[in-house]
């Protein structure tokens, strides 16, 4: 009966494909072919075996049971050949993936983990702060890095000077010989997150201004506001205009510029005898010594 060849041929098919997936790794895409195929088949067969009953004189129910047994049939050859994927590794290849894919994601998020910490990090410490503009240049140089908390920024402002800063000076300049031809004042502090802070021991400043040049000398002042009184830093100005001071504290710096205070000397020479008898010039034995003193 063409029937029972059809089922042979099945059984046949159900021997190879089994022999073959005890060999082969089904893959996915595998898998999808092979599905169609099985569809293709069992479609094939349920053609030829209406086709046979009807040949044959086959009756409605035996019909009805053959198509019966055929959807059995292609159940199990789908029940078959899933169960062959899987004891094939096709679900572990596809746990492999989905492993390989949580590595590399929990790799990302580690790099971008090291990332954000790196950004965070906490500024390095430093022993020199260089501050400069067209007008002034300061540069405040630490013994110690932990002098001053990391972080830790200069800023410098000028400051307007007043009336009452130019009385104060006047007065801290009483008794001295020295020329007041200009005066600057600047407001220096170190700042951290919007706040002062204060140097934990004493540190070097260097001020380069436009209003000291060389050979100029220069005195620089604390202004006290409080006290309306300006405290002498002791300042020391290099041939070139350097000036330079140590402090422990910072506020208004008030920089008072005495000019050139070389004094010039000139001596002359004189013949006594010649000089009450004669004129000044015929009495002079030889020509001037000039000198600069500082």
């Amino acid at each position: 009966m063409r029937f029972a060849s059809i089922v042979k041929k099945v059984l046949a098919f159900l021997l190879c494909l089994t022999l073959l997936t005890s060999n082969v790794t089904v893959t996915n895409a595998t898998s999808v072919d092979t599905t169609d195929v099985f569809a293709e088949v069992s479609t094939e067969m349920l053609k030829e075996t209406k086709n046979a009953g009807q040949e044959e004189n086959v009756s409605e129910a035996d019909s009805d049971s053959n198509a019966a047994d055929l959807s059995d049939i292609e159940s199990n050859v789908s029940g078959q050949y899933k169960q062959s994927s899987d004891s094939d590794g096709t679900g572990d290849t596809e746990k492999v993936k989905n492993t390989e894919s949580t590595e590399a994601t929990e790799a990302i998020e580690e790099t971008e983990k090291t990332e954000e910490t790196e950004e965070t990090e906490q500024p390095e410490l430093k022993t020199v702060f260089d501050y400069s503009n067209d007008a002034v240049r300061v540069v405040v140089t630490l013994s110690n890095e932990t002098d001053l908390p990391a972080g830790a920024e200069l800023v410098v402002a000028p400051v307007a000077v007043t009336a009452e800063m130019e009385a104060s000076i006047d007065k801290a300049m009483e008794g001295e010989s020295k020329e007041k031809e200009e005066v600057v004042a600047y407001d220096i502090s170190f700042v951290k997150d919007g706040k002062e802070v204060e140097p934990g021991a004493t540190v070097q400043v260097q001020l380069s201004l436009a209003q000291v040049k060389e050979g100029d000398s220069a005195s620089v002042y604390h202004f006290d506001e409080t006290k309306n009184e300006m405290l002498d830093m002791n300042a020391n100005t290099s041939a070139d205009g350097e000036v330079t001071f140590g402090t422990d504290h910072f506020s208004k710096y008030v920089i008072v510029n005495h000019g050139d205070n070389n004094v010039t000397v000139t001596i002359e020479h004189y013949d006594n005898s010649k000089y009450q008898a004669q004129d000044e010039q015929s009495a002079k034995i030889y020509s001037d010594d000039v000198c600069t003193m500082a």
